[in-house]
């Protein structure tokens, strides 16, 4: 039997709906010897855009985990019956997995983020964990040749955890595309988490996280930006869950992704994306094997 048969189906994926401990565990495990263990996050935005998307949901049916990150994906869930119990989203986990690689020395890579972004991150991460490795921080977007080459670094570091933070569906594509093949690594897509650890955006108090209204704060500080995602891409997306449960449509993931095995995505080359503005405060000094190599201005997405 698929071992994905066991777990539940939203929309488009089947979630992996542990508690953030379990999450760090299935994190660390070791990666297969021939390619890159690859994780996502998986929030209710990211699953609508699967459902239209092929590619997207192949990414998340390839991948080692998916989990389930907020409260759009419990409702969702609940509408289909699998009630997933589990919120697990990348700011909260973040220190565990500090902690962890320092335990492990595993050294810890950030790719994304508008320019010089996923560079404060690491400075933020570093001051806080200071045995932490952070051997390479960088947007990590451009042409094929500039995204083989940061692939390349990557691969000769060995053991390491990747956070590839891009927004969805570029961070899954890019990293199936470009990581697969990084045997040793392990790859997990973050969405927006550098724009909160590097102090580029507040994150909501913890007593509307609490109340699982974080969706809110966001929506009040980006209206322009996340309107449509929240106040029509939510709607959307559980409606779609009920239209699944009154039909009793079942999806079976991975059927788009057939002629795709895991690990074998070819390097193909992504669309532009647009450009994000540049943060506020200058860059820090981070050294990494691309410094003497630094790739040409990129243009970035909006994290999503």
């Amino acid at each position: 039997m698929n071992p994905q048969q066991k777990l539940p189906f939203v929309v488009s994926a089947h979630l992996h709906d542990v508690p953030p401990s379990d999450a760090v565990e299935l994190v660390f495990a070791p990666p297969p010897a021939s390619r890159a263990r690859i994780l996502h996050f998986a929030h209710a935005h990211a699953l609508w855009l699967a459902r239209r998307d092929p590619l997207l949901a192949g990414s998340f049916a390839r991948a080692d985990a998916v989990f389930p990150d907020g409260i759009g994906v419990r409702l969702a869930s609940r509408i289909l019956g699998s009630n997933v119990r589990h919120n697990v989203n990348g700011t909260d986990l973040l220190p565990l997995l500090c902690e962890r690689a320092v335990r492990e020395s595993w050294p810890l890579v950030l790719v994304g983020g508008a320019e010089g972004v996923a560079a404060l991150c690491a400075a933020h991460l570093c001051r806080r964990y200071p045995r932490l490795s952070v051997p390479i921080a960088t947007h990590g977007f451009g042409s094929h040749d500039e995204s083989v080459r940061v692939a390349d670094a990557i691969a000769s570091l060995g053991r390491v955890l990747v956070l590839v933070g891009m927004g969805s569906p570029l961070q899954e594509l890019w990293t199936h595309r470009y990581l697969a093949q990084a045997s040793g690594a392990t790859a997990l897509t973050v969405g927006g988490l550098f724009d909160f650890y590097s102090g580029r955006m507040r994150r909501a108090p913890f007593a509307v996280r609490a109340l699982r209204c974080e969706w809110m704060f966001r929506l009040a500080l980006e209206p322009r930006r996340l309107s449509r995602r929240y106040l029509v891409g939510g709607p959307a997306f559980l409606g779609t869950a009920v239209w699944d449960r009154v039909t009793g449509r079942i999806t079976r993931a991975g059927a788009p992704t057939a002629t795709m095995p895991r690990g074998t995505t070819p390097r193909t080359t992504l669309a532009a994306p647009t450009k994000a503005p540049a943060p506020t405060s200058a860059p820090a000094r981070i050294v990494t094997p691309l410094a003497m190599t630094a790739p040409s201005p990129m243009r970035v997405p909006p994290p999503r």
